[in-house]
């Protein structure tokens, strides 16, 4: 089965992504270019990766676990030996 990376939103402040294996959503990532609280730029993107469920909805039983990593080649380390 093929992986897929699908860009669904786009902004100078960040970048989010779908993660998908056929048609299963396996998890969804950011890709931060300014602290989403502080409004603080940072000087590399930090990424903010929730995997294992697919919910962002902290109400939700199945909320996702997440992981955030600031280095980019750790973080698409981790996606590729983590969620696929």
């Amino acid at each position: 089965m093929s992986t897929k990376v699908l860009k669904v939103f786009e902004s100078a402040e960040y970048n989010e992504f779908d993660l998908f294996e056929g048609d299963e959503k396996l998890g969804y990532y950011y890709e931060h270019f300014v602290h989403p609280e502080a409004g603080k730029k940072f000087d590399s993107p930090v990424f903010e990766i929730y995997y294992d469920n697919v919910s962002d909805d902290p109400e939700d039983p199945d909320y996702t676990t997440s992981i955030i990593i600031e280095n980019e080649k750790e973080a698409l380390e981790f996606i590729q030996n983590s969620i696929y």
